[in-house]
């Protein structure tokens, strides 16, 4: 992309003044990580190639949405305290339900052996849903949520986003 190349130009043109002995290009490499906006550059384009189909435009799309609890910390940011389900048809939000986590981990049939973590530090014999967010990784925390809540309530969903409290704070 244009806005990419146009980085990487900068910071060529910020590393041969910096070689040559330019204070200034040399505070400027100090200052800004240009490897790091490189990155997110890219990462904002596979997001805006994959856009069309996240929003739903090949057919409705549902998504897990883990409201977190930053201030009760777990791996992923936080305790899961409610969730909801967001459906999205063609780009529109056609519905947003929201639900106590407690309301689904109740419908578990059966026992699901916890990691050993959340049996000392958190005291559970059983794993739910609201801590199924304990493994750092959120792709890996993302799957045990997903298969949670499939097994809680019998949804299947194309994807999870977590959020926690201070955007929402922000927002209100």
């Amino acid at each position: 992309s244009l806005l990419h190349d146009d980085l990487v130009s900068i910071k060529n043109l910020t590393d041969n003044a910096s070689k040559n002995n330019v204070l200034l290009a040399k505070k400027v490499l100090t200052k800004i990580d240009f490897d790091k906006y490189t990155n997110m550059i890219l990462g904002g384009q596979v997001i805006a190639g994959n856009l069309p189909d996240i929003l739903g435009e090949n057919g409705i799309k549902t998504y897990l949405v883990l409201f977190q609890n930053n201030t009760e910390l777990r791996p992923t940011g936080g305790f899961i305290g409610s969730y909801g389900l967001l459906t999205l048809d063609s780009g529109r939000m056609t519905d947003l339900t929201v639900n106590d986590v407690y309301s689904a981990d109740g419908q578990l049939n059966g026992h699901v052996e916890p990691p050993a973590p959340i049996k000392d530090y958190l005291g559970e014999a059983n794993w739910w849903l609201r801590d199924s967010n304990w493994d750092p990784d959120f792709p890996t925390s993302a799957q045990r949520a997903e298969w949670f809540l499939n097994k809680e309530i019998g949804k299947s969903v194309d994807g999870v986003v977590s959020i926690d409290l201070s955007p929402i704070r922000d927002l209100l």
